[in-house]
């Protein structure tokens, strides 16, 4: 977009020399460069400001220190609220809402996002991608800052879901959003340049709606959180919707490019995870984190090797794949094989590195399991954008 932009400018004032135009176009091309500029300014400042709050303790316990009595005495509040509601229960919307809550979480992108790149949606996959890596790391970091309890299940409140996540601190609801930010964004995906949405039905508008209200109630009802989780949750979700949208194309921009993008990604994701916060007792929110830091990572080297991410290939695969039945078949053909890659990938190298990592001494300081987890990870996300594709090709699927 910001290329385009430029090169607009260089060509409109040639052509328009003998008009008597240059000044107005130059300076049209000068205000959208200048523009572009210090939105790219403005990206990586929020950047650093996040990851320093994030790196040194004396920050974020400022912010800890003032939010969590807050954020407590709301969840000690709000307890009646949730038994009550949950008076309303039965275990058929147990194994609903337990169902459900698995389609918000870490397991889930890193199982649907595969689907998307094999199927040809190759941009809408490096946004969403992008996006989820955002959602997941700042929702993870912000509930290990505060470090705010979920409602009190001594007193009355029914725990349905006793998995991973009800290990987690409880503010903000991060199924909340990652629900809302994904529909959100899906909608807003392709709005052009002008403002003008693409052609969105009014049903699809109530129904992603009405979705992200079903998984908000459904965290309430299953005694995972408070109110005041998610509706935090909620402004987060639409906050990091708001920050993202405008840096999207300059993202995906840089992901084609040939710079030195490898390089970049991994000390970038290096740096995540060194300035990850500290809880008050350890979490699997770190390990979330760590996982999908490890899946963009994977994702962003495979795009970078690959030639497969243009725009002539994504319209390859759109044609050929079809609609309806036959675009159903080209997803089993393809979503089948590529999952079994991916999983025996993922285990090679798992057995590999812990193999490597046991044998060597590491110093107390260096995290070797975070590691570790980022290399396989990364591992499943390289697998899904490059192996995988030139599997599909030699396979002619």
């Amino acid at each position: 977009m910001w290329r385009q932009k430029l090169t607009d400018m260089l060509v409109a004032t040639r052509i328009n020399k003998l008009n008597g135009t240059e000044s107005y176009d130059y300076q049209r091309g000068y205000e959208a460069g200048i523009s572009d500029s210090m939105a790219l300014v403005g990206m990586f400042c929020a950047i650093a400001t996040f990851i320093i709050v994030a790196l040194f303790p004396s920050l974020y316990l400022r912010i800890r220190d003032a939010v969590r009595p807050w954020a407590m005495a709301e969840v000690e509040r709000e307890t009646a609220w949730v038994i009550a509601l949950q008076k309303y229960s039965h275990p058929v919307l147990d194994k609903i809402f337990l169902v459900t809550s698995w389609t918000c979480g870490t397991s889930f992108y890193i199982t649907f996002l595969p689907y998307l790149f094999w199927s040809g949606e190759l941009r809408f996959a490096r946004h969403l991608t992008i996006l989820c890596a955002v959602l997941i790391y700042v929702g993870n970091s912000i509930k290990d800052i505060i470090c705010s309890p979920r409602p009190d299940w001594k007193k009355g409140v029914r725990l349905v879901d006793s998995g991973d996540h009800s290990l987690e601190y409880g503010l903000p609801s991060t199924h909340t959003v990652n629900t809302v930010a994904t529909m959100l964004y899906v909608l807003l995906f392709d709005w052009d340049e002008d403002g003008k949405p693409w052609d969105i039905s009014t049903t699809t508008s109530l129904a992603c709606a009405g979705w992200c209200l079903f998984i908000m109630y459904g965290r309430i009802y299953l005694g995972m959180h408070s109110p005041i989780d998610v509706v935090l949750g909620l402004f987060v979700a639409v906050a990091c919707v708001v920050f993202y949208l405008p840096f999207s194309e300059y993202v995906d921009a840089w992901l084609l490019s040939d710079c030195q993008v490898p390089l970049y990604q991994t000390v970038f994701s290096l740096l995540l995870i060194r300035s990850y916060p500290n809880p008050l007792k350890h979490t699997p929110s770190y390990e979330f984190a760590v996982a999908f830091t490890g899946v963009v990572l994977g994702i962003v080297l495979g795009i970078w090797k690959s030639e497969m991410h243009g725009t002539d290939a994504e319209m390859h695969t759109r044609f050929i794949r079809g609609t309806g039945y036959s675009f159903l078949i080209f997803s089993v053909t393809r979503f089948v094989p590529g999952l079994l890659l991916v999983l025996a990938a993922r285990q090679v190298v798992k057995t590999a590195i812990g193999g490597i990592f046991s044998l060597i001494s590491f110093p107390k300081w260096f995290d070797s399991k975070a590691i570790e987890r980022l290399i396989v990870y990364a591992t499943i996300g390289f697998t899904v954008v490059d192996p995988a594709l030139r599997m599909f090709e030699i396979l002619g699927i």
